[in-house]
């Protein structure tokens, strides 16, 4: 069957995203609009295609420039570093919806799309010329939880907790411009820590942003004595929570700050009606993923993606040349 591409409207974005069992916070257009603010080298859009019976939406972010249109356009699904990709109002794409999704990108108005893909719908498209690798997150299964969220921890993590609340450490939402302040400052400390540049992370224009984004949240955990000891921004759908970024202070460490602030926000997703708590890819250390592991989440695979027409990777392999090394094969 042939696929029919257009532009979609802002009202089926806002459908799909809405509707669509297997949208991530991240295929919203209020998120891919903020980000684009945040990051004007590309413009949010998304792509209606009709395809074996089926209309699918696929968000992008679409690479700005005179000599990025046509048939060398090239976009993601999305930046930075979330879930994006395909969704359909009816389910999951399914092994054989990825695989004629995958085959009709050549009739696409793109050039060139990469993708971080989708935890909630993980099939592999099977087209020779969509490059795969494979990634992983930790979700908890929020329906499954028992009564007593706590009694679903490892035994370690019910200590933290329960010392985080003997120590006094208090989770709530929080916003404003001296929240913002005081999260970007501990942040930035958490950067130096990690060794990184801060000044290659993020600006804390994007957390701006973000606070106007609907599902996007600061939630914080302060001590006894008010100061600011470890918090995150949290992003939901309807059914999906994410822990998207976050950042602790370490002096405060012994409180057990973080896992006081992961029980509250698992037991406000289950409250709100959400089917999953995401913790989000990240550093495949051990000590990162055991402490996931300890509230009970368990490790959940999926692929990524690039793609290149023919046009693009015959371009590209020119400038290859050009430059004197390989192209992509």
């Amino acid at each position: 069957m042939t696929a029919r591409w257009r532009w979609a409207t802002e009202t089926e974005w806002d459908q799909f995203a809405r509707e669509a069992p297997c949208a991530t916070p991240f295929h919203s257009r209020a998120w891919c609009e903020a980000y684009c603010s945040y990051a004007p080298r590309y413009s949010p859009r998304a792509l209606r295609v009709e395809l074996d019976g089926r209309a699918l939406l696929l968000p992008v972010f679409v690479r700005r420039g005179l000599l990025r249109r046509g048939p060398f356009m090239r976009a993601v699904s999305s930046r930075p570093g979330v879930y994006g990709g395909p969704i359909a109002l009816d389910g999951p794409l399914g092994p054989g919806g990825w695989s004629s999704f995958a085959a009709a990108l050549s009739a696409s108005p793109l050039g060139a799309w990469e993708c971080f893909g989708n935890v909630l719908d993980p099939q592999a498209p099977l087209a020779s010329d969509v490059i795969c690798a494979q990634r992983a997150t930790h979700l908890v299964d929020l329906a499954a939880l028992p009564d007593d969220v706590l009694s679903s921890y490892d035994s370690n993590c019910r200590r933290n907790v329960r010392k985080a609340e003997r120590e006094g450490i208090a989770v709530q939402r929080e916003s404003g411009l001296a929240a913002r302040d005081e999260y970007f400052a501990m942040y930035v400390a958490s950067q130096e820590r990690w060794g990184e540049d801060p000044s290659r992370g993020y600006r804390e224009r994007l957390f701006e942003l973000l606070e106007r984004v609907a599902g996007a949240e600061l939630w914080t955990a302060r001590t006894r004595e008010g100061e600011l000891a470890a918090g995150g921004w949290f992003v939901a759908s309807r059914s999906h929570v994410v822990y998207w970024h976050g950042a602790m202070h370490e002096r405060f460490s012994p409180l057990r700050p973080a896992n006081a602030l992961h029980h509250a926000l698992i037991v406000e997703s289950r409250r709100r009606g959400a089917r999953y708590y995401d913790f989000n890819p990240s550093e495949e250390l051990e000590g990162v993923q055991q402490f996931k592991r300890s509230f009970g989440a368990r490790e959940a695979s999926f692929p990524t993606f690039q793609w290149r027409s023919g046009a693009a990777a015959t371009l590209e392999r020119w400038l290859a040349r050009a430059r004197g090394g390989e192209g992509r094969q």
